[in-house]
């Protein structure tokens, strides 16, 4: 029998609300069966934490925590890091949609790899493709 450890997936928030409920929405649905997401809110004053809250009241693996005090970007990745139980992180933004087996493509990668990445199309904000990705514009190598 396969082994599923803990993933946990990180997301930042700040005034996402427009493209929030659709990434979230992605997440829950991967269909890697072991997961947590982890979300932390940079004091957003738009729906934004109001959407975190309805979807963690839907699901028991969803955490949230809303900041105190503003913390910006990098400092927010880095506490929503440390709140993370699973042996792998996968680092999301609020406004991506990932396809659905996502997590189960990286974690088939991880028996011989220390990190994975799976690349991202580009969208617009009508989720029309731009014929673009971060692979091609960041140069990275395929590695299997």
């Amino acid at each position: 029998m396969k082994s599923f450890p803990l993933i946990s997936i990180a997301m930042c928030t700040y005034n996402g609300e427009l493209f929030l409920r659709e990434q979230l929405e992605s997440l829950v649905n991967q269909d890697y069966p072991n997961l947590e997401i982890r979300i932390r809110d940079d004091m957003s004053s738009d729906k934004t934490w109001q959407i975190i809250q309805d979807f963690q009241g839907k699901y028991t693996f969803i955490h949230c925590i809303q900041n105190k005090n503003r913390l910006g970007f990098q400092k927010n990745f880095e506490e929503v890091f440390q709140d993370c139980q699973g042996i792998w992180i996968a680092p999301s933004d609020q406004d991506d949609i990932w396809s659905l087996d996502k997590i189960s493509k990286l974690f088939s990668k991880t028996t011989d790899n220390i990190m994975v990445y799976h690349d991202s199309v580009l969208v617009d904000e009508n989720n029309k493709t731009l014929d673009t990705n971060m692979s091609k514009i960041f140069n990275f190598i395929s590695g299997q």
